[in-house]
C-alpha cells in the first residue's frame, strides 16, 4: 500500500479532516492535500509527527511494513538459539545481542534504556 493510501486510511479510521490534521501536525492544509493525492511526500520530521499522531510506525506509513505499531515488549528469538545464547541488558532485561556475535557487532548501549553495556 502506498503512503497516500495509508494516510487516507488512517485519517478515515481516526475520523479527521485534512484541515484538522494540518493543524495537529503544524503544516498547511494544502500540504496535507498534496500528501493525500500522492503529489508530495512529507519531510522526515513531518513523517515522524504523522506517525506519532496516528500511533503507527513510519515504516507502516511508508508502506514498508504491515505492522502498525512497534511491539515494545516483543523480542526477536532466533531459531536454534536458547536463552543462554542471548546477551541481556542488566537493567531492563532487553536482548541486546547473541553470544556468537563478534564484540564489534554488539551495541555499546541498550537500545531500550540507554544503559552502557560492558561485555
Amino acid at each position: 500500500m502506498l503512503f497516500e493510501e495509508r494516510l487516507k486510511s488512517l485519517m478515515k479510521e481516526k475520523r479527521i479532516t485534512q484541515n484538522k490534521l494540518a493543524e495537529k501536525i503544524s503544516v498547511s492544509e494544502a500540504s496535507v492535500h498534496h500528501y493525500c493525492r500522492g503529489e508530495n511526500s512529507p519531510r522526515m520530521e513531518i513523517l515522524i509527527e504523522l506517525a506519532k499522531f496516528f500511533d503507527v510506525t513510519t515504516d507502516y506509513l511508508l508502506g514498508l511494513s504491515d505492522i502498525k505499531k512497534y511491539q515494545k515488549d516483543a523480542q526477536v528469538r532466533y531459531e536454534g538459539f536458547d536463552e543462554s545464547d542471548y546477551i541481556y541488558c542488566p537493567i531492563c532485561g532487553e536482548i541486546v545481542g547473541c553470544n556468537d556475535e563478534s564484540a564489534e557487532d554488539r551495541p555499546n548501549y541498550c537500545p531500550e534504556c540507554g544503559t552502557k553495556l560492558l561485555y
